[in-house]
């Protein structure tokens, strides 16, 4: 089975990746020749003047220090909530992706899809 800390490190992984990437001011490398740089330095890529890959990481920091204490009732439907705020942010941000930017950005899918698999195990701890 796969763990909820072991999905929410790769997530870290990947905020750190952009963070560190962005701090030095170098262009980060996109292997599906997508234009990563273009959405990373859109106006999207932060909300409340907080960028998208520090939120990020506050998240999954979040998660995996929650998935010590799963057996607390009240610590899986918080996972479950959190996930799906995650789930739900990074949902618009492909739609805009898509729709606005018309350029994707494979590290946001990545984010995506972990953030999918972390609501995905979340709702396993609570009805499973």
């Amino acid at each position: 089975m796969i763990n909820l800390q072991i999905v929410a490190l790769f997530g870290m992984l990947n905020s750190l990746y952009i963070g560190y990437h962005r701090i030095i001011g170098r262009k980060i490398y996109c292997p599906t020749g997508e234009k990563c740089n273009e959405v990373l330095e859109s106006k999207y890529s932060k909300i409340f003047k907080i960028k998208n890959d520090i939120l990020g990481l506050i998240f999954y920091l979040t998660i995996f220090i929650l998935g010590f204490y799963t057996y607390l009732e009240y610590i899986k439907i918080s996972t479950l909530f959190l996930s799906l705020g995650a789930l739900t942010f990074s949902s618009y941000l492909i739609y805009v992706q898509a729709n606005k930017l018309k350029n994707y950005c494979s590290y946001c899918i990545f984010s995506a899809i972990v953030n999918l698999i972390i609501f995905i195990l979340s709702l396993k701890l609570v009805f499973f």
